[in-house]
């Protein structure tokens, strides 16, 4: 469940919603109802948010309504956040399993290169994956697809540099599917520039304050 099309700006609309998911999860059981950034969702109701406040007693409602209904097939909610810390604590608690995920190593980073690069159709030269991977150590994976995104359009460009004037016209969808651009390997100095502009998004006092906090919070 993707956050924003729960939240709306109209009064009790977010909470029918919510009631609404998890009915539908009972009809369609076996299920797995997962919410990403659920902070947005369920924040401390003492934030000043008014409208978070009945947000966060359906979720409860429904949370609690798990142990009350005897359902044939299981349904079994996960949601995922950056803040750990700005969850209403009632709703932290009904989460009994909380695990904290780190920051790829050198063998994911690796494999989440080849994943945006090698498993696209793009390759690149000058460079290895192992190289990419101990080059950009402290990022996450967002900021790794960022590098990729980044060092392919910079591909592109010197591949096809009239590329800004048949983009410009282009008036619909439909006339875009019908441009074609030439591809070319991506090269080192790509790549190590797009490194150079991504900075990591998770700092060492981000990382500090999620390792207390799991340390204070993280259920075994």
């Amino acid at each position: 469940i993707s956050v924003d099309r729960v939240l709306s700006r109209y009064v009790g609309d977010s909470p029918r919603m919510i009631s609404a998911i998890f009915r539908i999860a009972y009809k369609r059981a076996p299920a797995i109802i997962f919410f990403d950034e659920v902070e947005t969702l369920v924040a401390k109701r003492d934030m000043g948010r008014e409208a978070a406040t009945g947000v966060v007693q359906t979720f409860l409602t429904e949370l609690d309504g798990f142990k009350s209904k005897k359902l044939e097939k299981p349904v079994i909610v996960m949601a995922a956040t950056n803040k750990p810390w700005i969850l209403d604590e009632a709703i932290l608690s009904r989460f009994e399993k909380r695990i904290y995920i780190p920051l790829p190593d050198f063998k994911a980073r690796k494999e989440i290169f080849k994943i945006h690069l090698e498993k696209r159709g793009f390759k690149i030269e000058g460079i290895t994956y192992d190289e990419l991977a101990k080059l950009t150590e402290g990022y996450s994976g967002r900021d790794i697809r960022t590098i990729c995104q980044t060092a392919i359009m910079m591909m592109l460009r010197r591949a096809n540099p009239d590329i800004d004037k048949k983009l410009a016209q282009i008036k619909d969808l439909s006339q875009l599917s019908q441009v074609t651009y030439r591809v070319l390997s991506i090269t080192e100095e790509e790549l190590l520039e797009a490194i150079k502009r991504v900075k990591p998004a998770v700092t060492k006092d981000d990382l500090k304050r999620y390792k207390e906090w799991y340390k204070n919070y993280g259920a075994a």
